[in-house]
């Protein structure tokens, strides 16, 4: 989900054997400024959402039950 939102990257497991790639990426995330604000603005848009997680699965339950 940060990925798509543009607030991180995605690296498969075998990229992870590559010390260099694993540098590059974590000196990207450091360094662009745009990886932070995307995952502020992500982290604010699911604090804000109109119905609570919580509230959300009691509907569920009741709707099921």
């Amino acid at each position: 989900m940060l990925a798509k939102h543009g607030g991180g990257i995605v690296l498969t497991k075998y990229a992870l054997e590559h010390p260099q790639k694993l540098r590059e990426s974590l000196q990207r995330i450091f360094d662009d400024a745009s990886f932070s604000h995307n995952a502020k603005r992500l982290s604010e848009m699911l604090l804000n959402q109109p119905i609570s997680a919580k509230q959300l699965v009691i509907r569920h339950s009741e709707f099921a039950a």
